[in-house]
């Protein structure tokens, strides 16, 4: 049993510094949290390019060629978006690449995950209307690249909050 008192190194045992309950001569336990944060960050990265790869992929090809997308968007209420639809699918497509590079790479990952959502939104409701299509299997196919999206939108919005909880308690 020590004392209170102020002690040299001559008076104090060589395993002084061990917890309690650790056998002698053994090294003491690396801590957890390091190797905890290392796989998060793995995870987080891992987790952030497969959110991310769909709109890199699908915005490069809808950026490069509009194609059936233009029509999907003529039918808009909205006359500017009919009269400039190849441009907008063009600026869309983009918009997702941008983005998706944003919040693979990290690089301002809080805008790039709100630039995907509101890029998303007006392409899951213009484009996957699944609500005014008639054939069935058309119908159930348009319903699941909805449901698609929405989910895509999800993910990215709790990336944004994230990524805000973050900043704010780093301040």
């Amino acid at each position: 049993m020590w004392v209170n008192t102020p002690a040299s190194a001559e008076t104090m045992p060589a395993d002084h510094n061990k917890t309690a309950g650790q056998a002698p001569g053994k090294k003491p336990a690396r801590p957890q949290r390091e190797d905890n944060m290392k796989v998060s960050s793995i995870v987080n990265f891992a987790g952030r390019v497969a959110l991310a790869l769909p709109f890199i992929i699908l915005g490069s090809e809808a950026a490069r060629e509009p194609g059936a997308r233009v029509n999907a968007v003529k039918k808009a209420p909205i006359k500017f978006a009919q009269d400039h639809a190849d441009e907008l699918v063009r600026f869309n497509g983009a918009a997702m690449v941008a983005g998706g590079l944003g919040v693979a790479s990290g690089v301002l990952p809080h805008a790039a995950a709100l630039g995907l959502v509101a890029a998303t939104a007006p392409t899951t409701v213009a484009g996957h209307d699944y609500w005014n299509v008639e054939d069935p299997a058309q119908r159930g196919n348009q319903r699941i690249h909805f449901l698609k999206n929405i989910a895509m939108i999800g993910g990215a919005l709790i990336l944004a909050s994230q990524y805000t909880r973050k900043a704010k308690s780093e301040k």
